[in-house]
């Protein structure tokens, strides 16, 4: 069997679609420095590292001025934060509330340092490319080991809320539902009792429900820490691509400051968590020992 070609004398048009073609430049043209000194990958990070700092900013204002309405609320007694029976406040949440006013508003703080410090770091940057240094790469090491110290420094800080806002909260709680601690006799010539339940109804109203919302605190700040964590990495990732040839160089001086950080950091765990945990503890052991003796004593 043969085949033949078909003639066909009619035109034909050709339609050259540019939606996918337009959607690129438009991805393009969102990263483009508007100098053209900095490639769309680089100025990306830039800008992304800009957006966090704001976002930090904007959130740490946020948990600011939330912390000082109930803040007021509490002075106040507006319910649910209302007074105790003797009419005083809260006592317990306004040392709650402005230790919380006193972190949020240090760390909005300290991340508009950082903004200011990172424009300025990117201005040398550019400066440096208008003189014909295109070789130079402290912009994005200094950065990327901010970062990494930065997370060091976090890590730290969470263990100490956890060792210190975990113990208040568990002797807390363990003191509300031990009860009253009775000791001697009501006719005797020494008696005591400590009503413990009763007095911290008074600093809290409702001290279960403090003990809750501090758990509740820390299991935030620990979610909080595994979403920077992750975040961090993925901004380490793309920061670490523009290292260039000193890439190993930078990850080993990254690695010693690392070091330094934690060592520095685990002594000065030791010492505060000795002095303020420790120390107090012998002091009360031997105090009580003594007394005990003094009374064997006299018997």
């Amino acid at each position: 069997m043969k085949y033949r070609p078909i003639h066909n004398r009619e035109t034909m048009e050709i339609v050259q679609s540019n939606r996918d073609v337009s959607f690129a430049t438009e991805a393009k043209k969102s990263y483009r420095d508007p100098l053209n000194q900095f490639s769309p990958r680089m100025y990306k990070v830039i800008k992304s590292e800009k957006k966090i700092k704001s976002f930090m900013i904007f959130m740490s204002l946020f948990i600011f001025f939330a912390a000082v309405a109930f803040f007021i609320l509490t002075w106040f007694k507006v319910k649910p934060f209302s007074a105790g029976k003797d009419g005083k406040p809260l006592v317990g949440y306004l040392v709650l509330f402005a230790i919380i006013m006193f972190v949020s508003f240090a760390n909005a703080i300290k991340n508009a340092i950082e903004k200011s410090q990172w424009s300025n770091t990117v201005q040398r940057h550019r400066d440096a490319i208008s003189a014909g240094d295109y070789t130079s790469s402290s912009t994005f090491h200094l950065v990327y080991k901010r970062i990494v110290l930065k997370d060091i420094n976090l890590l730290w800080l969470l263990i100490f809320v956890l060792t210190y806002l975990g113990l208040i909260t568990l002797i807390i709680f363990g003191l509300y539902k031990s009860g009253n601690w009775e000791a001697g006799s009501r006719d005797g010539s020494f008696y005591i009792n400590l009503e413990w339940p009763k007095w911290l109804d008074k600093s809290f109203k409702n001290t279960q429900l403090f003990c809750l919302i501090c758990t509740i605190i820390m299991a935030l700040l620990i979610v909080a820490y595994v979403v920077i964590r992750l975040i961090d990495k993925r901004r380490l990732d793309d920061i670490g691509d523009f290292f260039g040839e000193k890439s190993v160089e930078i990850h080993e001086q990254i690695e010693t400051a690392k070091h330094n950080r934690n060592k520095m950091w685990v002594r000065v765990y030791l010492v505060v968590v000795a002095l303020t945990i420790f120390l107090p503890l012998a002091l009360i052991l031997v105090a009580i020992w003594r007394g005990i003796i003094r009374r064997k004593k006299r018997v």
